[in-house]
């Protein structure tokens, strides 16, 4: 193991697991029992199906959210400190807005699209966190976000009835989280994690983030 780094198991999550309450901003830490988990159910074998977006584009297909109706997909690096929002109701037909900013993560929910990033990916150290919420993938506004510069967002993810998005700081090496029930107002929640982090996910009771490795830590933040 590398001098000043430790690395988090399954078996010692519970010591290293930072909690925290979205709603409160509290940070403490405790142990967690194992959650009953619900047998494997299998999946259908994949098929691959080609969808041109837009045969033109330079950029990256980032990320992905969909709803019961309609797709949305993100591209970096098409546009000049912007992204493209791309949405479609079959998969074949798409339409685009330009947002300004870089969108690193989408996640919706049964009514509202999200998009979170960065203001500026040329310049992350200098960037301030960035959201977008719509209602039908076309028209976006932009959000409110509590304590957003020198923070960056990285991942979105939608569950127990609200939105929550977590990122940090290049240059401080600081991990954060902000939580929103509408996609448009966001409330800051500082997070005990000691490198920005990276994906997040709903979990039955809760949320479970991850970090970006660094050279001196790795974390795993569980409410």
């Amino acid at each position: 193991m590398h001098a000043g780094r430790r690395s988090v198991s399954a078996a010692h999550l519970a010591a290293f697991a930072a909690l925290f309450a979205v709603a409160g901003c509290s940070v403490g830490t405790a142990a967690t029992p194992e959650p009953t988990r619900p047998s494997a159910v299998a999946l259908a074998p994949w098929q691959a199906t080609l969808h041109v977006v837009d045969s033109k584009t330079t950029g990256t297909l980032a990320s992905v959210a969909g709803t019961d109706d309609r797709l949305v997909v993100s591209e970096v690096g098409a546009t000049r400190g912007g992204s493209s929002l791309y949405t479609s109701a079959d998969g074949d037909r798409w339409s685009n807005t330009v947002v300004e900013g870089d969108v690193e993560s989408l996640a919706a929910d049964s009514k509202t699209f999200v998009a979170v990033g960065i203001s500026d990916g040329l310049h992350p150290d200098t960037a301030n966190a960035v959201a977008w919420s719509s209602s039908d993938g076309s028209t976006w506004k932009g959000a409110s976000i509590e304590t957003a510069t020198t923070f960056g967002m990285h991942a979105v993810a939608a569950a127990h009835g609200q939105f929550v998005a977590v990122g940090g700081s290049d240059a401080e090496d600081k991990g954060v989280a902000w939580a929103s029930t509408d996609g448009l107002n966001w409330k800051f929640a500082p997070v005990g994690a000691h490198a920005g982090l990276s994906a997040i996910t709903g979990t039955a009771t809760g949320w479970l983030a991850v970090s970006r490795p660094t050279s001196r830590v790795q974390d795993i933040v569980e409410t």
